[in-house]
Order: structure tokens, then sequence, then C-alpha cells
């Protein structure tokens, strides 16, 4: 069975204040992949309304992803460790619901819906799971805290894209809804897989099998890339770096911590992808419902995470 990790890991990522900056640092990255990935469909030139091409975006990118962290997951056991047993079922689920089912939504969904009403709709699941962990994790206790953190995080990424934001729904908004609690499916299914798989090992082997799944059908169904130069490659390779490092982070911190709070301080999320996308086209960002937004999370967070923990 892959190593746990060590006793000083647990102390590092149970920190109440370092876990939420290393939260923080999480959303930031997976805050600006949503700018990336609409770049990389021009990049790469793939028709936003080909579905194949889009889900072989998604599959080349965890493909690349699961490669290298299986590899660097090896050259630490100093062994290669197939998923068995118990262990394969795991993230068999991990690699469906995480990465087959959420990323083929939510890259679709993205084709289909703007990048900030995105970044608000992907978080209605992580709302649900942030009131109502209790149900499905023993160890998460019902706190009326994190219930009220709950809706003001939701609301302080309402706030941010309160600037003539259409809240309307079609197909790109259910799909996008759809993804979001598929992820959250996942991360349960991650949560209790913890117990007893170093969420490193889960990581890799989740992400290769859900990649390897994703291209493979992505190039029967008729995906492919117009286009492959320099920039794109730039592109795929800061999006694969992004990808390891935040994940390895957050699966690491949901170990460690209650879902429901990592859930709360995942709604920094949307509001690093505004910002990003508005520092990469120049947009000014230092606006009202920015700032009011900021505050409305940050006191979502420090409501979450006040209050003795319970052993």
């Amino acid at each position: 069975m892959p190593r746990q990790g060590k006793t000083e890991s647990k102390n590092i990522f149970s920190n109440p204040i370092m876990s939420v900056l290393l939260g923080a640092v999480v959303c930031a990255l997976w805050g600006s992949l949503y700018s990336c990935i609409k770049a990389g469909y021009s990049l790469f030139g793939i028709d936003s309304s080909h579905t194949p091409s889009v889900i072989l975006f998604a599959g080349i990118r965890f493909l690349i992803c699961g490669a290298i962290l299986t590899t660097a997951v090896s050259v630490r056991d100093k062994k290669y460790c197939a998923p068995s047993g118990k262990g394969s079922t795991f993230v068999f689920l991990v690699a469906l619901t995480t990465i087959v089912i959420h990323y083929s939504l939510s890259y679709t969904g993205i084709s289909l819906c703007e990048a900030s009403k995105s970044a608000i709709l992907k978080q209605i699941g992580y709302l649900f799971i942030s009131c109502f962990a209790f149900i499905f994790i023993k160890s998460d206790k019902f706190s009326v805290k994190k219930v009220i953190g709950g809706i003001l995080g939701f609301a302080g990424i309402v706030a941010v894209n309160m600037n003539g934001l259409n809240f309307s729904f079609g197909i790109g908004e259910t799909v996008i809804i759809l993804a979001s609690f598929f992820s959250v499916a996942g991360t349960v299914i991650s949560k209790k897989a913890y117990s007893f798989m170093d969420p490193a090992y889960v990581v890799a082997h989740s992400q290769l099998t859900g990649g390897t799944i994703l291209t493979f059908a992505a190039l029967i169904l008729g995906g492919r890339f117009s286009t492959v130069s320099l920039a794109a490659v730039g592109l795929m390779a800061y999006i694969c770096t992004a990808s390891i490092i935040s994940y390895l982070l957050w699966n690491t911190l949901v170990k460690y911590n209650d879902i429901s709070k990592m859930s709360i301080i995942k709604y920094l999320e949307p509001i690093f992808g505004v910002l990003f996308s508005g520092l990469i086209v120049h947009e000014k960002i230092l606006r009202p419902e920015y700032i009011g937004a900021f505050a409305i999370i940050a006191a979502a967070i420090a409501v979450s995470n006040t209050g003795k923990s319970k052993k």
C-alpha cells in the first residue's frame, strides 16, 4: 500500500492559518486556468463548438499531468505500484468523477458560457457541501458557522460579478452546475480514500487514468488540434504545472481538514479567475465589487475557521 504522509506534514497542512494560505495558493492557480483554457482554444486552433476537440484538450492536459506525477511517486517510493484491490476501486471512482465526467462537462460548459458566470456556477456544488458535508463525512461536524460561512462565500463570488451579469440559464449553465456536483462527489470519495492511501498516489493515478480515458475517447470521436505552436506548447506547460501543484496541495489539505471548511476557501477561486482575466486583458481590476467580494469571502473564511476544533 502506498505510504502515508509524515506526521510533520499533518501538522503543517492541518494548521488553521497555513491551510487557509495554501488553500488560497491553490485557488489562485486554479483561477488563472479559466483564461488559459479560453486562450488554449485559440492557440491550438480548437473549434469550441466541436466537443471532442474540447475534451481532447482536457485529456492531453491530465494525461501529461498523470504521467509526470506517477513517475515522481514511483521515483519517491523507488518502485512502481499500480492500484490494486480496494485502492484501484477508489482511484477509478476519483478518476471517473473528478477527471472524466467533471472536466468533460467543465470544458464543454466553458465553451458555451461566459468565464465569469462559469466561475460562479462552478461553486454551487461547493456551497452545498460546505453546509452539508456532515451527511457524507462522519468526521465533518455540522456547524451553524459553516453554514453562515458558506452563504457568505457564495455571496462574495456573486458580488464580484454584479456588474451587468446576466443570470439566465441555458445548456452551458446547466452543464457547469453538473460539473460542480461531480467535482464535489470526487472530493468526498477522495477524502474517504485518504484514510488509507497517500494523496499524491491517488492524484497521480486518477489523473493518469482519467487523462487516458478522455484522450482516447476524444480521438475516437474525431477530436483534433488544428495548430500546435511554441506558444501553445508553453501554455500547455503552464496549465500542467499549475494543475500538478494545485491538485497535490488541495488533496493534501482535504486529507487533513474538514471538507466544509476547504469548500469555503475554494470560493476564492472565481475571484482570482476574474482578477487574472483582468490582468491579462488589462482591464481595471480595482473596482468596488472586487474589493467588496474579497471582504465578504475573507469574512466567510474567518467565520468558518473560528472556534475550537473538536477532537
